[in-house]
């Protein structure tokens, strides 16, 4: 027989009330957990697709959800609509497109997902208040301003 203490017993017994007595805070925990999971997948299939033109009904489809309920549990999950979420990734990639390669801005346009440049430009600027050339010549000139390391001198 197995010899447990009265305070060992008394939360043993409080688990197998959460289980028995209230049976439907577990089947919600269940939901959520695969909520949380199918969306954190979706999450994941934008960041590797951004490039293409990506709809919410072409993401939902994916996880076998249906766009009006897939767009409530993504806001509810990611604390953002799907369309913003979208467009965070695209604009970070973009930030690290800009300052990481001399890549025309339309090509960094094309490559994170917009066909229009000048949409592409409005959009950037909504979301860093800069424009896409004034952003890299900030990172320019920052990166200018930096100091040199000490290198090479005698120590």
């Amino acid at each position: 027989m197995l010899n447990i203490g009265p305070s060992e017993l008394i939360w043993e017994l409080l688990d197998i009330e959460k289980v028995i007595i209230k049976p439907e805070e577990n089947v919600y925990n269940l939901r959520n957990g695969r909520h949380v999971y199918l969306i954190d997948k979706a999450a994941r299939y934008i960041e590797k697709n951004y490039r293409q033109e990506l709809t919410l009904e072409e993401v939902a489809r994916l996880i076998y959800y249906s766009p009006c309920h897939f767009s409530h549990v993504f806001k509810q999950i990611k604390s953002c609509s799907f369309s913003k979420y979208l467009t965070h990734v695209r604009i970070e990639q973009a930030k690290s497109l800009l300052t990481s390669t001399d890549f025309q801005i339309s090509q960094i346009a094309k490559l994170v997902g917009y066909r229009d440049v000048r949409y592409f430009c409005t959009v950037f600027k909504q979301n860093t208040n800069s424009t896409p050339t004034n952003f890299r010549y900030k990172h320019l000139m920052n990166k200018f301003k930096e100091p040199r390391s000490s290198e090479g001198t005698p120590g």
